[in-house]
Parts: C-alpha cells; structure tokens; sequence
C-alpha cells in the first residue's frame, strides 16, 4: 500500500512539475534562462534574488530569472522528484542529507567554481568541508555555517547579583554556577526562572570523546561508560538539580505564554538565564523591545569543549534542464557580496571565516548589546566547531528517531541509562547492516572501510597512537589530533 502511494504520489508531482515547465515554454520566450531554488518562505529571500541579479550584472554575466518555490521543500518531496526526473535546479538541505542524495544520484558535484569564478577553495570554512565534499568533490554549496552554543542574558545573572557563566565551563563549574542561579531566581515564588532551557547532551557526549560511530564510520562507537554519565548528570541536572526544565515544566510554559515563546521570548523576559542556539537569534532578538547585553558560551564540557557545526547549502539537482545557469547561482553563494548578507543579516556564519573579522560582524551598528556575543560567535566557530556525527553507511534520521526516543525514554524512567545506551548503539548497526544490503553500488567502499578499521582497533588493543591518516570520522580525527590520542 505504501509503494502504491508513493507511486501515485509521484506520478501526480511529475504531471504538474511537466504542466508548469511547458507554461514557462511558453511564456519566456526564451530569452532568459528560469531556474528554480527550493527553499523555505524566508522574507531574506527577496532580497537575496535581488542581490544575484545585481551580482550578475555587476560580473557582465547574463541575467537569470531566479524564483523561489516554497511548496516542494522537503525530504520525501526531493526524493521523489529527484528520481522522477522533476525536482528543482537547485534545492536547500542540510547536513545530514548531502551524502544520503548524493548517493542516490539526485545531486550532482561540481568542480573549478575556483577558476571559473575566482573565488578560492581556501575561502570555504574548514569546519563544513567533512560535510559539502564526497569523493574528493564539492556536492554542496554553503548558505550559511549553523555553529551554536548557549546564548546568554547576562542581565538576567546581573538582576540576580551574579556574575554570568564563564566561556568555558567544565560540568563541575557549570553544575555549580547554575545551582547558585536558580536558588537565587526562584527565592520565595514558583520556580519559573532556569539556569537554562535545555542541556545538550550531544555536545557532552563528544566533550568526554564518545562519537556515535567508530573510526571509519562503520559501525557505532558509543555504547561506553562515558555516554552512561552523560545521561545521568543530564538527568540529575533537570530533576534534581533543576538547572532546566522538565517536559512538563516547558509545556507549562507554552500554556501560559503561547506558541514561541518556550525559547527566544522566555530568555529576553529573563526566565532563561540562556539557550541553546546560535547567531541567527539576532534575527528575532532584534525585533523585541528589550535588548539585553548578550553573551555566547561553550557548552559545558568533560575535557575537551566543542559544539557540533551544520551548514544550510544549495545542491544542484542533477537532472537540471538549467545546469549551467545554477551554476552561476552556486558560484554567487560564494561571492563576498553574498558573504556580506549572511553577516549583516545575522543569519548565522558566513561561509567565508574572513568575513568574520569585518567590523559589521564584529560591533554591527546600532547593536552595541551583541559585540561580546559577536566575537564569541567568532572564536567558538575557529576553535571549538566540529561537524556532527553522520555516517555515510546509513540514513541519519531513521537512527536519530531511536536515538531521541531511547534518551526521551531514560528522561522519563522507562528505561536505565545503559538500556539508553546499548538501543542506541543497537539501532545504528542494525540501520547500517540494512543500508548496506540496500546500496550495494556502496559495497567496495564499506569494505576498504573495514580494513581500516581492523587496523585502527589492532593500534588501540596494543596501547598505540591512532593513525591519523586511517581515520573518516572527522570528530574522532580532531579529539585524538587535539588530545595527543592520534599521530
């Protein structure tokens, strides 16, 4: 039944994607090349066509009709369109779909956008490349770099008589710092004030060195003791500490104050001391009466600090009737004038790290209360960001889904920290095993990749370093490098 819906469902897309591009035929005449960008219903975008057109003209390239199409965004609708032959010239996506798609063949890689459009491949920020390159090319096209952390009011601590958190806090410090904080908010009343409004384990889980894979990406590397305390002190920290809120303290929250404000609006009243976001939160900051000073911190950390980096990318889909005219818009990503928006929008970090040490990045005019945030923003994306942890040998949200369940699970006491643990690792090999029989075309790789790995386990059975150079996981890579575990 589902195969006969998808079948439908496909057949109808087809028909009506057919129905409009023979109206374009007809009504362009021809003279200007019509590309699609799926994308979501951002009012940036409008000025963003804008701004290629003018970058376009102002590089003596013809013009290209560049129109947005919001109705087909979606995962499941590029699927289907994409293997239907009728998916958008370009289409936005994130990080944890480039390889998924790039393997099915519904984007292809394009190279020499160096010489072609004179902006170098030096330009691109280190942090993503583990997540737009594949087989040593570029399949993705960054729209921005998604580095986040805590966000935080610090006249919020102020009003209390404390002096904000740290940039760096270990989790005795941060346990210890937002014990005095909530003591100090919730004297005499309801607690409805929270040192912050969410913890994130993901970042915890890397900072004491469990990726979720091993080495090469072949199979789970987290059921460890390590993960094990992970979840516990998180726990702790929301139930018996009360650092954050508990479900059904947020959904409290959501009665009282609506829809929107369990996040943004809660932090800028001050019953968040801060959350877990990024730079783009100026977007929606901005636009409130109150404009506290703000900061942004490292997420607490059991010996090696970090916060995982996501990118938000273009991907040319490979069966373009308009290939070459999105190419020009894949080169205009990479423009300083397109570096330029993302930076005075606020819409997260520039592709280009260099634009980060514009002063509209740095001290952006009329927002003096942003420009410690703004330089933290700064070191936490050239120190502290790494890619999250995707495998190329299975699909990131069936194994995410029983990853978020089984730790929902351990929150609410249906299951141990260690059953937690063991499900997670167990839907990841068993998600992997399944990918594999799936995407033969994948076989010869995965098996290179195993012997790398008996290798990589033989190094660390005999007490060695890892070898470096054997190693795919690129937040693995980074903790033996920057640990001294690797050579």
């Amino acid at each position: 039944m589902q195969n006969l819906f998808l079948g439908l469902l496909a057949v109808l897309i087809a028909f009506s994607q057919y129905m409009n591009y023979k109206f374009d035929q007809k009504f362009r005449g021809g003279d200007l090349p019509v590309i699609y960008w799926v994308t979501d219903a951002n009012p940036a975008r409008v000025e963003q066509i804008a701004l290629f057109r003018s970058w376009l003209k102002k590089r003596g390239y013809q013009d290209i009709d560049l129109r947005v199409d919001v109705n087909n965004q979606g995962v499941n609708k590029t699927i289907v369109q994409g293997v239907t032959g009728v998916a958008g010239d370009c289409i936005d996506a994130g990080s944890t779909w480039f390889r998924y798609f790039y393997n099915m063949g519904i984007i292809q890689a394009v190279t020499n956008l160096e010489a072609r459009f004179g902006y170098p491949d030096s330009g691109l920020f280190p942090s993503l490349l583990p997540d737009i390159l594949a087989d040593g090319k570029q399949i993705a096209f960054p729209c921005n770099l998604g580095i986040a952390g805590y966000l935080v009011n610090v006249d919020v601590f102020r009003r209390h008589g404390m002096a904000p958190p740290s940039f760096l806090m270990d989790f005795d410090a941060f346990e210890k710092h937002g014990k005095e904080f909530v003591e100090r908010a919730n004297v005499g009343k309801r607690r409805d004030v929270f040192y912050a409004a969410s913890i994130n384990q993901e970042a915890m889980r890397r900072s004491v060195g469990v990726s979720y894979f091993n080495e090469t990406l072949t199979a789970s590397g987290g059921n460890r003791k390590e993960f094990v305390r992970v979840l516990r002190l998180n726990y702790k920290w929301v139930y018996k500490d009360h650092l954050a809120p508990t479900a059904a303290e947020m959904a409290s929250f959501a009665t009282e104050y609506g829809y929107g404000g369990l996040s943004y609006q809660l932090l800028n009243k001050g019953n968040f001391g801060m959350v877990d976001t990024g730079r783009w939160a100026m977007i929606q900051m901005r636009q409130m009466a109150n404009r506290p000073e703000w900061a942004q911190i490292v997420y607490p950390h059991g010996g090696f600090p970090n916060v995982f980096s996501t990118t938000r990318a273009a991907v040319l889909y490979a069966g373009s009737r308009q290939r070459e005219a999105a190419i020009y818009f894949l080169g205009f990503l990479r423009s300083d004038e397109y570096n330029m928006h993302v930076v005075n929008d606020s819409d997260g970090i520039p592709p280009n790290p260099k634009f980060m040490d514009r002063e509209e990045f740095l001290r952006p005019k009329g927002y003096t209360n942003e420009w410690a945030m703004q330089a933290a923003c700064r070191d936490i994306a050239n120190n502290y960001a790494l890619p999250r942890d995707i495998t190329p040998y299975a699909q990131y949200q069936k194994y995410s889904r029983i990853e978020n369940l089984s730790i929902q699970s351990f929150m609410n006491d249906l299951m141990s920290a260690e059953e937690a643990v063991a499900a997670i690792d167990g839907a990841i090999n068993e998600h992997i095993a399944g990918f594999m029989k799936v995407h033969l075309e994948m076989k010869p790789r995965f098996e290179q990749a195993l012997a790398r790995q008996k290798t990589i386990d033989a190094a660390k059975a005999a007490g060695k370093k890892v070898p470096l150079s054997l190693v795919d996981n690129p937040f693995l890579k980074a903790y033996y490098k920057k640990t001294g575990l690797g050579e």
